[in-house]
């Protein structure tokens, strides 16, 4: 009975032994299984990390790319103020210069206006004081007309030569009639002296 029992129990323990063995086979099994899962978890964690590390330096360079642009948006509006602000004084400067430019036009033209009637006026006077010169400028007047005339093709040029001479016949008659005057003028102005003369001489005697 004694080696029944012995025998019994070390079968048992046998058994139990194979159970055990199992059991820590199983257990390592599992804890080789736990490794994996947690080398792989942290190759995940490792390339998530990796990944979120990725995306903030992205970010990073997103948000100093933004700066960038901002500084030259603002940098492109300053010079474009800028270019305004000159476009806007050039302007008013040629505003300015075109004032001026008509001021001294108008001066210009009142200074021209007052020297035509400057002339005429001393052209009248001159006329006034010697018919003939009066004669002789209606004459060139004639024959300037004359010219534009035939120039626009309004008179022929037997025509023009005709009237032309008419004209040159006139300034003769007009020569000659002055020449008379100054003749007559002179031939009176002696006479006038001479008998001035006999009159003094006269009174002379008379006192004598």
């Amino acid at each position: 009975m004694a080696d029944n029992s012995t025998l019994n129990l070390m079968l048992k323990i046998r058994a139990d032994l194979a159970d055990a063995s199992r059991a820590l086979q199983g257990l390592a099994g599992d804890v080789e299984d736990v490794g994996s899962a947690a080398t792989t978890s942290s190759q995940k964690l490792s390339t998530t990390a990796r990944a979120q590390d990725s995306v903030a330096e992205s970010a990073r360079s997103h948000a100093q790319a933004e700066q960038s642009a901002a500084a030259a948006a603002s940098q492109t509006g300053d010079a474009a103020q800028q270019a305004a602000t000159d476009y806007a004084g050039y302007q008013a400067a040629i505003a300015r210069t075109r004032a001026e430019m008509g001021s001294l036009q108008s001066g210009i033209d009142g200074a021209t206006a007052d020297i035509d009637a400057q002339r005429a006026a001393l052209t009248a006077l001159v006329n006034r004081i010697d018919p003939v010169v009066a004669a002789y400028g209606r004459l060139d007047d004639m024959q300037e007309q004359l010219r534009t005339f035939r120039g626009a093709g309004l008179v022929g040029d037997d025509d023009f030569e005709q009237y032309s001479s008419r004209l040159n016949e006139l300034r003769l008659q007009v020569e000659k009639s002055a020449h008379a005057a100054t003749d007559a003028g002179r031939k009176e102005a002696a006479a006038a002296r001479e008998a001035a003369q006999a009159e003094a001489q006269a009174a002379a005697t008379k006192e004598q």
